[in-house]
């Protein structure tokens, strides 16, 4: 204690400072404490605690980088001074990634320790790996289920963006781009071949449960609008946007048991229902008023369950027995014209717009129709087909016109391929199913053709286009499809709504594709 007494509390003679004492070179302890003075009784502190030798290292770098030098001056005011520089290492240009950790290559991972590891293992008796290579291998993994080619990055590590010393905003704004994780072109549009992203979200019809089998469920062509039907006499509108699904409006129909409903008009305000009758109604959205048409009350048909709407003049296609397909027109609420195909028709639509109509039925036959001239123009034979049930067109941008049969084969044609061949081939068959194809329908954006039979429960698929892969992940076992009776695609292709026999309309979101 008196030693220390001693050394706090020196002798005034002693701290006395001579102007004319050389100064020794300064240590680095002294450097970094020139940004905090010290006065003598604290470095006379510092030695009795810590001793004599004690020196204080710098932490900005080692020892071996860090070199002190003392140069002297002298000018008419001050004689005999020194001024001392520290030079430190280097900068260098050259970032450095932050997720590089050199540290890596000490680490030991064990990769046969949980089941999602042991997918990263190259031979099943591996068990540990180096976390650099753990991370290759997640990227490979990565890679691989998102089907995604990460050649490109490899490619601009290599290429030089920037030129050394270049002082350019536009190539410094570049750089700082690429070395950003955030994004600057928006969300992924590329969908996968097997693997769809969706999530089921509350039931469309939710506020508006049928009281039989779903017969319709068909989006708006403009608006975020679906309309369902059946045969419990309703026509339900919805306004979807996955939480509430508010109804908007219900018109019963008490004397029509609904089959089939299509909008129509130029912005979609018309709705026109039909069903095993000999009348159909139409539904102004607009004014909310019900029209009963009785254009077809001379026919000997018991009723006219389907029929499509002409996109170009928007007459209605009905169609009826031993071949007969009707045509009439919703202004004048008179026939236009009736066509007749050399067997039973199921299933027509309307293509090039509006100027043709396609129909297919028994024997597998497709007839081609020029309205103008109001004459057959082709037949073709739908391969391997004994009974087509339905026809589905895609957006006019693919091309594509898919076909289904009794036995539950899905062909998909190019439409100018079949309106001309008389044994067209088609460009993919798909035999997922063996039930009786009921219900398709292509997305807006021709990446997914779907396609259910109502015969067998949860006979539903959804395929990738153009590569006609069936998406594995879904529907899986505990997906609640039932019986599928009608699938549809919203305008934007974000919403997918499936209806069933339970009087349900499940909605599902598809994260690839904006929902408006």
């Amino acid at each position: 204690m008196g030693i220390l007494r001693r050394s706090v509390m020196p002798d005034k003679k002693r701290t006395k400072r001579k102007r004319s004492t050389p100064q020794a070179t300064p240590t680095i302890g002294e450097l970094v404490g020139d940004l905090h003075p010290k006065d003598q009784e604290e470095l006379e502190l510092e030695r009795a605690v810590f001793g004599a030798d004690f020196t204080l290292r710098p932490t900005t770098a080692p020892d071996s980088e860090l070199h002190v030098e003392t140069k002297s001056f002298s000018t008419p005011e001050h004689d005999d001074e020194s001024e001392t520089f520290v030079k430190l290492p280097p900068e260098t240009d050259q970032p450095v990634a932050a997720w590089e950790d050199p540290d890596d290559d000490a680490l030991q991972i064990r990769v046969d320790s949980a089941p999602r590891l042991r997918k990263l293992r190259q031979s099943g008796g591996e068990s540990t790996i180096t976390g650099s290579e753990f991370q290759k291998r997640l990227r490979l993994q990565h890679a691989k289920l998102n089907r995604a080619d990460i050649r490109w990055v490899e490619t601009a590590k290599q290429n030089q963006f920037v030129a050394e010393g270049s002082d350019s905003e536009d190539e410094h704004d570049l750089r700082k781009a690429l070395e950003t994780s955030e994004s600057v072109v928006g969300e992924s549009k590329m969908l996968p071949q097997s693997v769809i992203e969706l999530q089921r979200l509350t039931n469309a019809n939710v506020h508006g449960v049928n009281k039989a089998v779903v017969q319709v469920a068909t989006f708006h062509p403009i608006k975020s609008l679906l309309l369902t039907a059946g045969f419990d006499c309703k026509l339900r509108l919805f306004n979807v946007d996955g939480k509430e699904n508010a109804l908007m409006l219900t018109s019963t129909l008490k004397d029509l048991p609904i089959s089939s409903a299509h909008f129509a008009g130029p912005s979609g305000q018309h709705v026109y229902a039909s069903g095993r009758r000999k009348f159909f109604y139409c539904l102004d959205l607009e004014k909310g008023a019900t029209m009963r048409l009785n254009t077809l009350h001379r026919r000997t048909e018991n009723g006219f369950e389907k029929f499509a709407v002409n996109p170009n003049n928007h007459q209605l296609a009905f169609v009826g027995n031993q071949g007969h397909v009707v045509l009439t027109d919703p202004v004048t609420q008179q026939e236009a014209m009736v066509l007749k195909a050399s067997s039973a028709v199921n299933g027509v639509t309307f293509v090039k717009n509006g100027t043709h109509l396609v129909t297919v039925g028994k024997q597998g036959l497709v007839h081609v129709f020029d309205l103008r001239i109001q004459r057959c123009l082709h037949v073709a034979q739908d391969q391997g087909s004994l009974d087509t049930t339905f026809i589905t067109l895609s957006p006019s941008s693919l091309g594509r016109v898919g076909l289904g049969s009794e036995t539950g084969v899905f062909n998909v044609y190019d439409i100018d391929h079949l309106l001309s061949a008389k044994d067209p081939q088609p460009v993919k068959s798909l035999m997922n199913l063996t039930t009786r194809i009921t219900n398709a329908v292509f997305h807006p954006k021709g990446e997914i053709v779907a396609y259910a039979s109502h015969t067998k429960k949860n006979n539903m698929k959804l395929v990738h286009i153009p590569s006609y892969h069936v998406f594995k992940n879904w529907p899986t076992l505990s997906t609640p499809l039932n019986y599928v009776s009608v699938v549809d695609f919203s305008s934007h292709g974000g919403y997918m709504a499936v209806g069933n026999d339970k009087g349900a309309v499940l909605l599902y979101r598809l994260k690839h594709y904006p929902i408006g």
